[in-house]
């Protein structure tokens, strides 16, 4: 009965682990997609919320909008080549998920196995094992 509900759980990791990977995937490449027809410079540099400035002060917003205006030409020429990435993008995301899908089978692999040998040394959860002749000599003893 362990070792199933530890595969259960690990399956359900899994399926999790799948379905992030797919929801990052699908969004990442479309923003790369998108990201070509985007220009810094045209949009402007946008202001932050007025709720944020009471817990910001004014110089860190200052020098925030300052470093967002001066990477804006730098930003622009990476954005023009952005689609050109989303087929690497995809390649990668999967990449990292079959190392994690594969990290996720290990853990289930390892914890079938400690479940195994706690099984083998008695630690099972089912009858104690029988105390041996000595131990049962030495209680009979006043």
């Amino acid at each position: 009965m362990l070792h199933a509900l530890v595969w259960v759980i690990v399956f359900l990791l899994l399926g999790v682990w799948t379905l992030g990977a797919w929801v990052s995937d699908g969004v990442v490449s479309w923003a790369a997609v998108h990201a070509g027809t985007m220009s810094v410079a045209a949009m402007g540099v946008p202001e932050l919320p007025a709720w944020t400035e009471p817990w910001l002060p004014a110089e860190w917003i200052k020098q925030a909008h300052e470093i967002a205006v001066a990477s804006a030409p730098a930003i622009d020429p990476l954005l023009k080549h952005a689609p050109a990435a989303a087929g690497w993008i995809t390649i990668a995301v999967w990449i990292v998920w079959a190392m994690g899908g594969i990290a996720l089978l290990v853990l289930g692999a390892v914890l079938s196995g400690l479940v195994s040998w706690s099984r083998r040394r008695g630690g099972g959860g089912g009858t104690p094992p029988a105390p041996s002749a000595r131990v049962a000599e030495r209680r009979a003893i006043p």
